[in-house]
C-alpha cells in the first residue's frame, strides 16, 4: 500500500524534473526500445514503445501521481487525517 509520504515523495520528484532532464530521459528510452525490438537506428520511436506497450517519459510521470492519488484516495478515509 502507498504511504502519503510515497505520493508526497512523487510529485516532489515530478515536479523537481527538468524539460532537460525529461528530454534526457526520453531519448534513454526510446534507445532501449530500439535495442529490445532490434530495430533499425532510424525506426520510428513512437511505433517501437506501442509495440512495447510503454507510455512517453512525461505520460509515465502523470500516470504515476494519478494512479498513486487514486490508490490513495480510495484506501484513505477522510476521518485518517482528522486531527481530533
Amino acid at each position: 500500500m502507498l504511504s502519503l509520504l510515497s505520493l508526497v515523495t512523487l510529485i516532489i520528484i515530478a515536479v523537481q524534473l527538468t524539460t532537460a532532464s525529461i528530454t534526457r530521459l526520453q531519448r534513454i528510452q526510446n534507445q532501449l526500445a530500439g535495442v529490445v525490438c532490434k530495430a533499425p537506428y532510424r525506426s520510428s520511436t513512437t511505433d517501437l514503445l506501442c509495440q512495447l506497450h510503454w507510455l512517453p517519459v512525461t505520460q509515465r510521470i502523470e500516470y504515476k501521481i494519478l494512479h498513486s492519488y487514486t490508490v490513495l484516495d480510495s484506501v484513505v478515509s477522510p476521518s485518517t487525517f482528522s486531527t481530533s
